[in-house]
């Protein structure tokens, strides 16, 4: 459509780490990036890389996309401390119905699955925007920017196995009660949002909010999922991730949880920004299968709110015994990104880009 944009797709990406002994690829979506009119069904993907039935036809990157002052490692949250607070891990809503019924298309076909043993993922290249927004001038130089560095490091270590890579092309800094707090989130993107839809934009505010939170709940991340919409709409500014900025590496929230972070929250919201659902959505269902994701495991919900080391990992955890769906049988994927358990737990690549 005229004056549309689309947001790219990742590709297909090699599966690891997910459950041990299944080496499969899986399909991460972006969106079908363009129509040529082939004869033959295609899977388009922006970032220049094209799929016929899940075969590579070709790869390219486009020009567009070429690729200390520290805090201490109690960086401490710019929040009020208050008791018996929610924290709520991701306020990321459940993807839309378009994006649902593509991503099944892809889970019903395994020649977009299930690739080659000798394919070795796209280098890919995106560029990444960092807006820090604080509320008051003597926080502006919060976090230093070698914290910010710290976390593209953090979220570039998670996606290297992917071929994937967040290039840091600017930080900016705003001051602005309002933002900071949360509200007024339209406005702020329209002003600070930059590049087009296949750049990532990631915000990190003082305090976060989501439909339906709770108003002394805590959230740590939200981020919108790809769609097709019109250059300089409203969903075209609404597109990127927004972040506590405690969450960021060394990050600790001083309420009743004690919870401290590694940086990997960003991870989470960069995968869903990429298309990718959590990996319990659907749960035990035989139609859904979780995440539609044929290798990773089929489970129920975990709890939402993070929990101090001492909870420990739980290790084998099996909650869908009996699925017959898409996802194979196995132990729930406790270490993969795109669940909901401790960041210490979390050590494997997100499911769709992994």
């Amino acid at each position: 459509m005229p004056g549309s944009e689309t947001r790219p797709l990742a590709g297909v990406q090699r599966s690891f780490g997910v459950l041990e002994g299944h080496q499969g690829y899986k399909v991460s979506l972006r969106s079908v990036y363009k129509e040529r009119g082939q004869s033959q069904p295609r899977i388009k993907f922006g970032h220049g890389v094209e799929f016929l039935y899940g075969k590579i036809l070709d790869t390219q990157t486009a020009a567009s996309m070429l690729p200390r002052k520290n805090l201490p490692l109690r960086i401490v949250a710019l929040l009020p401390f208050c008791a018996a607070v929610d924290i709520i891990r991701c306020g990321t809503q459940d993807p839309g119905r378009t994006l649902v019924d593509i991503v099944r298309s892809f889970a019903g076909n395994k020649k977009c699955i299930k690739a080659a043993p000798y394919y070795r993922p796209p280098k890919i290249a995106v560029d990444t925007y960092i807006h820090v927004v604080v509320s008051s001038e003597d926080r502006k130089e919060e976090p230093p920017e070698s914290k910010l560095k710290e976390q593209m490091d953090v979220l570039n270590q998670g996606y290297a196995p992917t071929g994937m890579q967040y290039r840091l092309r600017g930080i900016d800094r705003t001051v602005n009660a309002t933002w900071s707090n949360g509200d007024d989130q339209a406005k702020m993107k329209k002003r600070l949002r930059k590049g087009d839809y296949k750049t990532l934009n990631l915000y990190y505010l003082e305090r976060l909010t989501a439909p339906g939170l709770r108003p002394r709940a805590i959230l740590l991340g939200h981020c919108t999922f790809p769609s097709t919409v019109t250059e300089k709409s409203a969903d075209f500014f609404d597109d990127g991730c927004r972040m506590l900025i405690s969450t960021l590496p060394g990050g600790v929230i001083p309420a009743t949880a004690k919870v401290n972070f590694d940086g990997k929250i960003t991870v989470h919201e960069v995968g869903h920004w990429n298309g990718l659902f959590h990996t319990f959505m659907g749960g035990c269902d035989e139609t859904l299968g979780g995440d539609l994701i044929c290798d990773t495991p089929a489970e129920t919900q975990v709890d939402n709110r993070p929990a101090p080391k001492s909870s420990g990992c739980p290790a084998g955890r099996n909650t869908c015994r009996n699925t017959t769906g898409p996802s194979v049988a196995g132990a729930d994927a406790i270490h993969n990104y795109m669940n909901y358990y401790n960041e210490w737990v979390l050590t494997r690549e997100v499911g769709g880009l992994d």
